[in-house]
């Protein structure tokens, strides 16, 4: 029995839904892949995680060359690039990341402030 999958947040679902079984097992298989990926840096690991992913699943084997494709239209499009034919890709819209890195900053003085504020009227 094949392990239960889990999609993330943003995932549109709406287009898995109407995709052929083909284009479904390719997302299947590298949501699987990014899944394993979290929080995984450096080619070292990828190339041990390659490794370990090809002994694991024998059908369905992966390279370097197409795990940095793929993470990078993911991080580019998100996850509507993978229902999209390659020639199409490049006229997807970007996906803009949820803050700068000043707005993470502000973000967290914020936080930062209102946490100390809690505990002076605590």
């Amino acid at each position: 029995m094949a392990k239960k999958i889990r999609y993330p947040a943003d995932f549109p679902m709406d287009l898995y839904l109407m995709a052929s079984d083909r284009t479904r097992k390719f997302v299947d298989k590298w949501v699987r892949v990014m899944h394993g990926l979290e929080g995984c840096r450096g080619s070292n690991n990828f190339l041990l995680y390659i490794d370990f992913w090809n002994s694991e699943h024998p059908g369905e084997k992966i390279s370097i060359k197409s795990l940095y494709r793929n993470r990078h239209k993911l991080n580019l499009y998100g996850w509507k690039a993978f229902f999209t034919p390659r020639e199409r890709v490049e006229k997807l819209k970007k996906v803009e990341p949820p803050f700068t890195d000043d707005e993470r900053r502000r973000l967290r003085k914020l936080l930062a402030k209102m946490e100390t504020e809690e505990q002076a009227t605590a």
